[in-house]
C-alpha cells in the first residue's frame, strides 16, 4: 500500500511536471473533479485484468504493433478552456492499448482521476501503470462516460 501511495505521488508530480497548459494550474496535478464537480452519474465502470508479463511483452515488440496517436480535440462547451482534451486514434488489435480496453475514437478524459494536460503525460502514465499495479482511465466512449479501472497480475 504505501509503495502505491509513494508510485501515485509520483505520478502526480510527473503529470505536474509534464504540464505545459497556460493557465493558473501549471504548479500542480489537477483532478478533474476540481472543474466539474462530480462524477458523471451514467459513468460505466469496466474491470480489466492485465498480465503484466504479457503487457511487458508486446510493449517491447515493434512500434507498429503498439503505435497509435493522441489527437487534441478542439470544441465548444469543453468543461473549461484550461483542459485540453485528447481523442487515441489508430488502436490496433493485439496493442497494448487494447490490452488496457482502449479503443481508436475513445475521448481520453482523465488518468487517476488527473487532467491529462499534454500527450506525452499520458503516455508517461501508460508506461507507469504497470509498475503501480493499478490504474484508471476515463474516458468517453460515443456519448457513454467509462472508467476502465486497470489491474496488473503476475
Amino acid at each position: 500500500m504505501k509503495n502505491t501511495y509513494l508510485l501515485l505521488i509520483i505520478l502526480s508530480i510527473c503529470l505536474s511536471a509534464c504540464s505545459f497548459m497556460k493557465s493558473d494550474y501549471t504548479e500542480k496535478a489537477v483532478l478533474i473533479n476540481q472543474f466539474r464537480g462530480s462524477t458523471p452519474p451514467n459513468l460505466v465502470e469496466q474491470e480489466i485484468t492485465v498480465d503484466k508479463n504479457d503487457y511487458k511483452a508486446i510493449g517491447g515488440q515493434q512500434a507498429g504493433v503498439n503505435s497509435a496517436r493522441l489527437v487534441e480535440i478542439y470544441q465548444r462547451g469543453r468543461i473549461s478552456d484550461q483542459i485540453k482534451e485528447y481523442r487515441i486514434m489508430d488502436v490496433k488489435h493485439g496493442s497494448i492499448y487494447q490490452m488496457l480496453g482502449l479503443q481508436s475514437k475513445d475521448m481520453i478524459i482523465a488518468a487517476d482521476g488527473y487532467i491529462i494536460p499534454t500527450s506525452q503525460a499520458f503516455w508517461n502514465y501508460l508506461g507507469l501503470i504497470a509498475q503501480l499495479g493499478t490504474g484508471n482511465i476515463e474516458i468517453l466512449r460515443g456519448q457513454q462516460p467509462m472508467l476502465l479501472k486497470i489491474s496488473f497480475v503476475e
